[in-house]
């Protein structure tokens, strides 16, 4: 689960699991179709990783590094992205 604050007129929010560091790349582990969870009143987000049903490329690896990259997209034209190391590992 990663959780966020936005200041602005928020557009979209979105976020991706990433293996293998800051400059990694996505996995298909989580199930895409679970959208980030926004409340424009409070000005926060949240998005869960929930494991994918069904057939899986990209396993999760117990030894490699994964981070949580967010991109926003504002209502003024603007986007902007941040990236944060991952707590733990995720469960395979």
């Amino acid at each position: 689960m990663v959780e966020g604050t936005w200041r602005g007129g928020l557009s979209s929010v979105h976020c991706d699991l990433l293996k293998g560091g800051k400059a990694g790349r996505a996995t298909d582990w989580w199930d895409r179709s679970v959208a980030a969870k926004t409340s424009f009143s409070k000005r926060t987000f949240s998005q869960e990783f929930v494991r994918a049903k069904g057939k899986v490329k990209d396993r999760i690896d117990p030894q490699a590094d994964y981070w949580v990259g967010c991109w926003a997209q504002f209502s003024e034209g603007w986007s902007t992205a941040d990236e944060a190391p991952m707590e733990g590992r995720p469960l395979s």
